[in-house]
Order: C-alpha cells, then structure tokens, then sequence
C-alpha cells in the first residue's frame, strides 16, 4: 500500500510539473535536429514569400470578422492578428504559440454567429492545429498530452456536440502525428551519434593496429642487425685470436648490450601485438623485393609502367616502408581505378628515396568507399622514418601518390 501511495503520489506531481510547463514558464520545447539544407535558387525567397502569404491571410481574416460577424475595423483587425500571430514564431517557440493560440480560439469565438456551423475561422483552426502539431514535434511528452487535452477541452466547449466527435479526433491525429515525428527524429539523431562514434572507434583502431604493424615491422629489422651484432661480436674472439685482452672484454660487454637490448624490443613487441597468433616468420620484404611484388601485381590485372632505379644502398626500415607504401597504393588503384594504367617510379636522388604511384582515371567510377586507413598507413610509414608523403586527386581525375624517404638513418 505505500508503495502504491508514492507512485501515485509520484505520478500526481510529475503531471501537476506538466501541466504548469504547459500554461506558462519557459517554453520547454527541444531545439530540433540540425540537417545540412542544401540551399537553392529559390531559398532567400521563403522568407519574404511567407510574409506576404501572412499578410494575405491576415487581411482575409479581418474581412470575415467585418463581413459576417459585423465588427469595427479596429476590433477585426486586432483579432486577426491575434489569431495569425502564432505563425510568426511556432518553429521557434512552439509551446508559446500554442499558449497565444489557446486565447485566440477563445476569444475568436467572440460576437458569432448562430448560422455559422463552427465558432471559428478557417484560418483560426489551421493555425491552432499547427501550433499542435508543432509542439507535438518538439516539446516532452507530457506537455504534448497537455496541451492536447486543453485544445479538446477549448473545442468542446465551444464546438456543438454533433461536430464534436470528428474534430477531436483530427485534434489526437495531429497530436499524434506529431509526437510519432518527435521520436523518429530523436531515434535518427541517436543513430547518427552512434554511427559517429562507430566511425571514430573504427579510424582509432585501424590506425593503432596499422602503427602496431609497422613497430612490428621496424622492430623485425632492428632485431635482425642487433642479432647480427651480438652474434659478431660474441664470435670476435675466436675468430681473431690476436685481439689483446681488453679488446675481448670491450667485445664480451657489448655482445651482452646487444643481447639486452634484444631483449628490450620483444618486450616492446609484445606490448605492442594486438591480436594474439604466432608471430610472423617470414622475413620482411625489402626494396629488392619491388620487381616481384609489381610481377604479382600484374598477374592479377593490373596494368603497370614501372621504372624501377634499385641499385641506391637503403636501409632495412626504409626498404620495408618503400615496399608497403607501393603495396598499399597498387591495392588502392585496384579498388578504385580497376582497369586504369599505373605508373609506378622508383629512385634514390639525393640522399633520399622518391616512391611516385599514379594511376590514370578508371573506365568506371569507383564504386568500393574507402575508409582512409591505408592513406593513414602510408603516410604514418614515411613519417616515422623522417619522411613525407604526399597523395590527392590529379587533375585528370587519377591520384598520385609521393613519398619522399631518407636513405641513411635519421638521428
């Protein structure tokens, strides 16, 4: 039983709440849902067009306030815009409008006549059903019911019970309406915040995981060279046997930094893995590699002009991210440009190595959308060694990519 008092009690004063926010306060209505307008030719026109449309309306309204109720032109003309007022502002303070509407039904019944079949004027029930229908729209549901029980009392009263019937339920479907408005917009909005979200969580992680692989990558080269270093150093003794003590001691301490160090980068490897397997056994391409790749590249369809300068010394980094860098941009020419001839040049001009991979327009329009992440890869590839990156759109209608690499390590 007390339970059963204070939800009453609960309902009771969430209603009492309602009904105050709905006859007077601040207009509670939400702000409605932002879409981009695509602007036309005759856009600055809806405004000045609506204006004289409600001074037109205005006017008829005060001639039938004259011609069937006999009023004075003053008294007509005041009623008229009292009822055409709320137009000026429903989007903006719907709840308020229906608040002035509410006096203009009241008042609009004022001096009738006995032979009218309704109290009002066509304009006067147009408008207040507007005026519903746009709070229904925006306001809390509370205020929607509200405001519709109040507009069905105002009609009761005044409207014979004949007619009563049909207009209350135009009253409810407009109501109703415009709530089941009010939830659609409000599931989309919920919808297109979430896909926001969906969107940025899946950039973030495709973008750790491509920065993840390259670590990996980069971490595979560096390990290879300090094994290569611990293993000569160790070896140095035996394999020079007239090294004087201290010199083997120098070799013993640093084939045990090289050892440790090692050890470092597998931690940072591991801490760095974002998916659990095995790790990858196969060695890691090289620059050397570029001839094979752009082979299998062409088995599969594609069309390449390739001048390809491989006799530079590079480094083991910067030939790996040379080699995912045209991997990635032959795979983007095969989504987007299937069919398209592509240019693919590489050479090393002082003291850097210059990757450029153009592809002309395809016969067809692109029809797979591309999620940005390898463009990402690429570019975060060249950056981490010292270089650039550079790919947009050419003016044929293809796209170009440029990549500029430091040959020799950066400090």
């Amino acid at each position: 039983m007390t339970v059963n008092l204070r939800v009453m009690s609960s309902f009771l004063a969430r209603t009492a709440r309602d009904l105050l926010r709905t006859v007077w306060g601040p207009d509670p209505s939400a702000a409605p849902v932002r879409r981009p307008v695509r602007r036309r030719w005759f856009t600055p026109l809806l405004r000045p067009a609506g204006l004289l449309a409600w001074i037109g309306l205005t006017a008829v309204t005060q001639r039938y306030y004259q011609d069937n109720r006999h009023l004075n032109a003053l008294v007509a003309a005041g009623l008229a815009v009292l009822v055409m007022a709320p137009l000026l502002f429903v989007r903006a303070k719907p709840v308020w409008a229906w608040r002035l509407t509410t006096v203009g039904l009241v008042l609009g019944t004022y001096h009738r006549v006995d032979a009218e079949a309704w109290p009002w004027v066509v304009t006067n029930v147009l408008v207040a059903l507007v005026a519903l229908f746009y709070v229904a729209m925006r306001a809390p549901f509370g205020v929607t019911l509200w405001s519709t029980v109040i507009s069905c009392l105002i009609l009761w009263w005044a409207v014979p019970t004949a007619n009563g019937a049909s207009a209350t339920l135009l009253v409810v479907a407009v109501a109703i309406l415009g709530e089941q408005i009010q939830v659609r917009r409000r599931a989309q909005a919920e919808l297109h915040v979430q896909e926001e979200r969906s969107e940025l969580a899946e950039a973030r992680r495709a973008l750790l995981e491509e920065r993840a692989r390259i670590a990996r990558e980069l971490h595979d080269v560096v390990a290879h060279s300090m094994s290569l270093l611990a293993v000569r150093a160790e070896t140095a003794p035996y394999r020079l046997p007239d090294l004087p003590e201290s010199a083997r001691a120098e070799f013993v301490e640093v084939a045990a930094s090289a050892r440790q160090t090692l050890v470092e980068l597998r931690r940072m490897l591991g801490a760095l893995r974002t998916s659990p397997g095995e790790p990858e056994r196969a060695p890691q391409p090289a620059l050397t590699d570029l001839p094979e790749l752009i082979g299998t590249a062409r088995n599969a369809g594609l069309r390449i002009d390739a001048q390809l300068t491989l006799d530079g010394e590079v480094t083991p980094a910067t030939g790996l991210a040379a080699y995912r860098i045209v991997q990635e941009a032959l795979s983007n020419a095969a989504r987007h440009a299937a069919g398209a001839r592509v240019h693919v040049t590489v050479q090393v001009r002082g003291g850097h190595l210059e990757l450029v991979i153009r592809n002309e327009p395809g016969p067809e329009p692109a029809t797979v959308a591309g999620s940005g992440h390898g463009l990402l890869g690429m570019r975060e590839r060249a950056v981490v060694l010292g270089g650039t990156l550079r790919a947009e759109p050419t003016a044929d209608g293809g796209f170009e990519v440029v990549a500029t690499l430091p040959v020799e390590e950066t400090q």
